[in-house]
């Protein structure tokens, strides 16, 4: 009976973290472009003369936070099913490691791109596999973090 509890609650702990990766890892991303943006659009009133510099730096600091923010929607639903799965049974196999969930997630995600690429929408791919190589690795790492915190020491 105690071991049936022991793996519920150990798999709401894993779903809760495996949710919650994705917002932990993008949040900050999405928070630094927003306010660069902000801070950005500030000192080009400021200071014309270096508008054309701003301007780059500013457009640069919005799509950082628009990409991460949608990274979220495009990337969520394989990270959940095909890295939910990887990561599942990587926990059952290996001690939990940062570097080794990071890897994991990439090549999940590599191995997925090349599935999209095979099937005939080889722009969806591209678009796959160059956003995905940044934000898997980043999304398996926030997992593993997540994930080796205890929640006794929060008592």
């Amino acid at each position: 009976m105690t071991e049936i509890m022991e793996t519920r609650r150990s798999f709401k702990r894993f779903a809760l973290c495996l949710l919650l990766a994705p917002v932990l890892a993008n949040m900050p991303l999405i928070l630094l472009g927003g306010a660069g943006g902000m801070i950005l659009t500030a000192l080009e009133t400021l200071l014309p003369e270096a508008g054309q510099i701003l301007a780059g730096a500013k457009a640069a600091a919005i799509v950082l936070a628009f990409v991460s923010g949608f990274a979220v929607f495009f990337g969520g639903g394989q990270y959940l099913l095909f890295g939910g799965v990887v990561l599942w049974f990587l926990l059952a196999q290996l001690p939990l490691r940062l570097w080794i969930c990071a890897l994991a997630l990439f090549v999940v995600n590599a191995l997925v791109a090349g599935l999209i690429f095979a099937e005939g929408d080889q722009q969806f791919a591209k678009l796959c596999l160059f956003y995905g190589s940044f934000f898997a690795p980043l999304w398996g790492a926030a997992f593993a973090w997540l994930y080796k915190r205890d929640p006794q020491d929060a008592a």
